[in-house]
């Protein structure tokens, strides 16, 4: 690995042949653990995410990495897909982090990942499609969420997935369970504004609003887990005073603290006394 001074910050286009994904990398003086990827919204607002996130990556040593999923290229990445292909996303994430262990010596071979809003949709679907690679799962403010159903179609349901995204052992899209898994919402997360998706079997099966969808997927877990007989990893949180913005996430719902306490517990005084009993 690479020997630092400091701490850097760096910015890279991975040449993914066809596919290019810019992203940025935080590399702490003295990493204490794996990588967390952040994965943006809508807005492709990567940079404000870094910057969000740095102080406590920095205070922790939580090497970060952002990518950037342009228009161009990944219109529909919150499903993973892309210009090339159903899942050219989340292969593009892939090809990410072995540019980012080859040119920066960062070791990814197992990351976190945290996803806002898309990116939320992104982060929960990439940890089912890819669970060896993804240790801890943060998924904030999620539009809508692919369930643990074989019997409907990704990305509503699993079906298809194993196939599709398998290779040698045959991919299990519930292994999800397996990972410590926060999902976080906005209390007054609950306008139907123009970027939700909605329709009426969506709104049936997950509800009216990005609040109810929230509880109801992490309900969701649990009782697969329940019904499974392994442990129930999934917790929920409410960002207090928070709608659906990033910066009100941050600044009034404390978005940053409550990641970094689910990704480096050991490490984050608040840990103790917010952990499930």
């Amino acid at each position: 690995s690479m020997s630092q001074a400091g701490p850097t910050v760096s910015e890279r286009v991975a040449d993914l042949g066809t596919r290019p994904l810019g992203y940025r990398v935080f590399q702490p003086s003295q990493p204490t653990g794996i990588p967390l990827v952040l994965i943006h919204g809508a807005g492709r607002a990567a940079a404000a995410q870094l910057r969000a996130f740095l102080p406590a990556a920095v205070r922790l040593g939580v090497p970060l990495l952002c990518p950037t999923f342009d228009r161009e290229h990944y219109g529909s990445f919150h499903r993973l897909g892309g210009a090339h292909g159903r899942y050219a996303a989340r292969d593009a994430l892939l090809d990410l982090l072995d540019d980012a262990q080859r040119v920066f010596g960062v070791d990814t071979s197992l990351v976190d990942i945290a996803g806002y809003s898309a990116g939320a949709q992104f982060a929960h679907r990439f940890a089912m499609t890819t669970p060896t690679r993804v240790n801890r799962v943060v998924v904030a403010a999620a539009g809508w969420y692919t369930y643990l159903d074989d019997s409907r179609a990704f990305p509503f349901g699993t079906q298809g997935i194993a196939d599709e995204c398998g290779d040698d052992p045959p991919l299990d899209p519930s292994a999800l369970l397996e990972h410590p898994t926060l999902v976080l919402v906005g209390e007054h997360d609950t306008e139907r504004d123009a970027d939700l998706r909605t329709s009426v079997r969506l709104d049936r099966v997950q509800g009216p609003n990005r609040l109810i969808r929230a509880l109801a997927w992490a309900d969701h877990l649990d009782d697969q887990a329940t019904c499974r007989g392994v442990p129930r990893l999934v917790r929920f949180e409410l960002l207090p005073d928070t709608g659906h913005g990033f910066a009100e996430a941050v600044r009034h719902g404390g978005l940053v603290g409550r990641v970094m306490a689910h990704v480096r517990p050991e490490l984050t005084d608040t840990a103790t006394e917010r952990s499930r009993p």
